[in-house]
C-alpha cells in the first residue's frame, strides 16, 4: 500500500512538472516583456545617458550659440583695433574727460538785478571707443568765443559774457591727423529759447611741453544753419613759477565773417594753490573789437577778478567765490562791481 502511494505521487509530479516549468517560463517571459516595456524607469541611469544625447533641436541651438560667440569675438576684436588706431590716450586726455557737472551760480551786481543760473555739463564716452567718441550736453554755450573746450578754460574768460543760457547736445569725435596735429569735431543742436541751431565745430590743436612751461596752439572753425561762421585762433602759454603757482596767458583772435567784425581777447592770471583744499586765482582780461573795413581795434571792455575755490567735501563738491570789477565801453568804462558764488558737484573725472 505504501509502495503504491509512492508510485502514484511520483507519477503526478512527473506529469505536473512540465506545466509548472511552462508557467514559470510564461511568467518569466511576461516579466521580461514588462521589464523591457518599463525600461526607462527600471534602468534610469542608462536611459538618462541615452536621453542626454543631442537631438535635432539641440544641434540647431548649439550651432546658433557657436555662431553668436564667434561673431561676438570678431566684433570685439574689430572695435579694439579701431580704438587703438585713432588717437593716443595722452592726446585724448587733454580734451575728453568724462564727467557730469551739476551746480548753481548766483551773481550779484551793484546796480542791476541779481542772476541765478543752473550749471549743467556732461561729457559721456560711448562704449568701446576708448574715449574717442563722446556725447556732450550742457546748458551754457561751449562754442561761444568766451569758452575753450580743448583746454578747459571756460572760466578764464570775460565775466561780462557769462550769461548766455542755451541747451547744447552734440556728438564729439577726436583723433590725431599727424604727429604734430590733433583734431576734434563736434556736431549737434543748440536750443536758445524757441530757436534751434544745427552746428558743427572743428578744432585743430597741438600742445607743446617744455621744462617749466607749455604752449597750446589751436584753430576753431564753427558754423551753424543760421548763416553764422566763426574762426578762432588761440595761443595759450603756461609756466610754473613755483611749486604751488602757475602763470597763464591766453591770446585769442575771433573773426565773425557773416557778422562783419573781429575781436581780440587777452587774459592773464596767476593760480596760487594755498593747500590741498584751497586755491585762489588773480585774473585780468580785456577785449578789443573792430568792424570790417576799419584799420584799428577799439577797446570794448576790461576786468579784474579774484576767484577763490575750495573743496567742500572730498574731491567732488566745490565752492567758488568770485568778486570782480568790469569796465564796459557802453558804460563809459565806469567800474561795475559784482560778486558771483557757485557751488558745483562733479561726478566722474574732474581733472
Amino acid at each position: 500500500m505504501h509502495i503504491l502511494f509512492s508510485i502514484l505521487a511520483f507519477t503526478i509530479i512527473i506529469a505536473v512538472k512540465p506545466i509548472i516549468v511552462h508557467a514559470e517560463e510564461t511568467v518569466s517571459s511576461e516579466t521580461n516583456q514588462n521589464t523591457r516595456t518599463s525600461a526607462p524607469f527600471s534602468s534610469y541611469p542608462q536611459s538618462r545617458d541615452t536621453y542626454s544625447q543631442p537631438n535635432f533641436f539641440d544641434n540647431i541651438l548649439n550651432e546658433v550659440d557657436y555662431q553668436h560667440k564667434s561673431l561676438s569675438e570678431q566684433l570685439v576684436e574689430f572695435t579694439e583695433q579701431i580704438d587703438t588706431f585713432f588717437i593716443s590716450d595722452d592726446q585724448e586726455r587733454r580734451i575728453n574727460y568724462s564727467h557730469i557737472q551739476l551746480g548753481y551760480r548766483y551773481t550779484r551786481y551793484q546796480d542791476d538785478p541779481s542772476l541765478m543760473d543752473p550749471v549743467f555739463q556732461a561729457r559721456l564716452h560711448l562704449p568701446r571707443t576708448q574715449n574717442r567718441l563722446t556725447v556732450e550736453v550742457s546748458n551754457n554755450n561751449p562754442f561761444d568765443p568766451i569758452n575753450d573746450i580743448a583746454t578747459n578754460t571756460s572760466s578764464d574768460t570775460n565775466p561780462a559774457d557769462q550769461t548766455d543760457q542755451t541747451l547744447n547736445i552734440g556728438l564729439g569725435y577726436a583723433r590725431a591727423i599727424t604727429d604734430l596735429l590733433d583734431f576734434k569735431v563736434t556736431g549737434g543742436t543748440r536750443l536758445a529759447g524757441d530757436r534751434m541751431k544745427v552746428f558743427i565745430n572743428l578744432q585743430v590743436y597741438r600742445k607743446f611741453f617744455f621744462y617749466k612751461w607749455s604752449l597750446h596752439l589751436s584753430e576753431d572753425l564753427y558754423r551753424d544753419n543760421v548763416i553764422f561762421n566763426r574762426a578762432t585762433a588761440q595761443m595759450l602759454f603756461e609756466r610754473s613759477i613755483g611749486d604751488d603757482r602757475l602763470f597763464r596767458s591766453i591770446t585769442k583772435n575771433i573773426t565773425y565773417s557773416d557778422l562783419g567784425y573781429a575781436q581780440n581777447h587777452q587774459t592773464f592770471y596767476v593760480l596760487d594753490q594755498l593747500s590741498t583744499r584751497d586755491a585762489i586765482i588773480y585774473q585780468v582780461g580785456s577785449m578789443w573789437e573792430k568792424q570790417f573795413g576799419l584799420l584799428d581795434y577799439e577797446l570794448e571792455n576790461y576786468y579784474t577778478m579774484v576767484r577763490y575755490s575750495r573743496k567742500i567735501y572730498r574731491d567732488w563738491l566745490f565752492m567758488e567765490l568770485s568778486p570782480q570789477v568790469q569796465y564796459l565801453r557802453t558804460e563809459n568804462f565806469h567800474p561795475k562791481p559784482l560778486i558771483s558764488l557757485q557751488v558745483t558737484a562733479f561726478f566722474g573725472n574732474n581733472q
